[in-house]
C-alpha cells in the first residue's frame, strides 16, 4: 500500500510540473502551442500567484525583457514615438468678425476617438486620456482696413494654455499667426481657441493638430 501511494505521489508531482504541448509531442516550455492562438479578451503579463498581471493601456506595445523575465507593456511615447490624435482645418469663411471669435473647423480629417472628441457646434476639443500633449495651431486672417494686433489664444476653462499677440503694420491686408507647445492635460479637459483683431477681419485659413506624447511613464 505504501509503495502504491509513493508511486502515485511521484506521478502526480511529474504531472503538475510537466510541460504541456498543443500540436506537438515535444513541448519546449511549460505551455508550447504549435499553431495559431486566439485571444478573445485581455492579455495579462507579469503578476504572481496572488497578483493579477497587467493588461496594459490602450495602444500599448508588449516589450520583451529577456529570458526568465516577464514582458511589459510600453506606450508609444516611452519608445520615442508620438501619436497624432487630431488634425483640423479651417476653410475660407464668409463671416466678418469684430473683436474676438471662437475658431471652428469645417474639416476634421483625422480624430482618434480614443484620445479626443470634437464638438463642431461649440468649436471645442475634449481630452479623454490624461497625459502630455503637443498642440500646434495656425490661423491666417484677412485684415479689413489695414494692420493692427492679432491675438491667438488656446485655452482650457479659465486657463490660457498658449497666448500670442502680434502687431502688423497698416500696409498689411492679411497675415497668419501660430501658437503651440507641450502641456499636460487631464481627462475631460475642454480646449477652445479664439482669434481676435483690433479691426474687422475674417478667417482666411488655418490648421490645428494635437499629438499625444504619453503620461510620463
Amino acid at each position: 500500500m505504501k509503495k502504491v501511494s509513493f508511486l502515485s505521489f511521484i506521478f502526480l508531482f511529474n504531472l503538475i510540473n510537466a510541460q504541456v504541448g498543443v500540436g506537438t509531442q515535444t513541448p519546449q516550455k511549460t505551455l508550447h502551442v504549435n499553431g495559431s492562438l486566439q485571444i478573445t479578451n485581455e492579455l495579462n503579463v507579469g503578476g504572481d500567484s496572488l497578483t493579477e498581471g497587467s493588461s496594459g493601456e490602450y495602444g500599448a506595445y508588449l516589450i520583451s525583457n529577456g529570458a526568465n523575465t516577464a514582458p511589459t507593456w510600453k506606450n508609444l511615447a516611452s519608445l520615442g514615438i508620438q501619436k497624432l490624435v487630431n488634425v483640423s482645418l479651417t476653410t475660407t469663411a464668409s463671416s466678418t468678425y469684430n473683436g474676438s471669435t471662437i475658431i471652428k473647423y469645417d474639416s476634421t480629417p483625422y480624430i482618434d476617438s480614443n484620445y479626443i472628441s470634437y464638438d463642431s457646434t461649440a468649436g471645442s476639443f475634449t481630452i479623454l486620456v490624461d497625459g502630455y500633449y503637443n498642440i500646434s495651431g495656425y490661423t491666417n486672417i484677412n485684415m479689413y482696413g489695414g494692420g493692427g494686433t492679432i491675438s491667438y489664444n488656446v485655452y482650457s476653462g479659465s486657463t490660457d494654455l498658449f497666448l500670442k499677440n502680434t502687431n502688423f503694420s497698416t500696409s498689411v491686408s492679411s497675415s497668419g499667426i501660430s501658437v503651440g507647445g507641450a502641456t499636460y492635460l487631464s481627462a475631460n479637459s475642454v480646449i477652445k481657441q479664439t482669434i481676435s483683431f483690433t479691426r474687422s477681419f475674417s478667417i482666411n485659413n488655418g490648421s490645428f493638430s494635437i499629438t499625444y506624447l504619453g503620461n510620463g511613464n
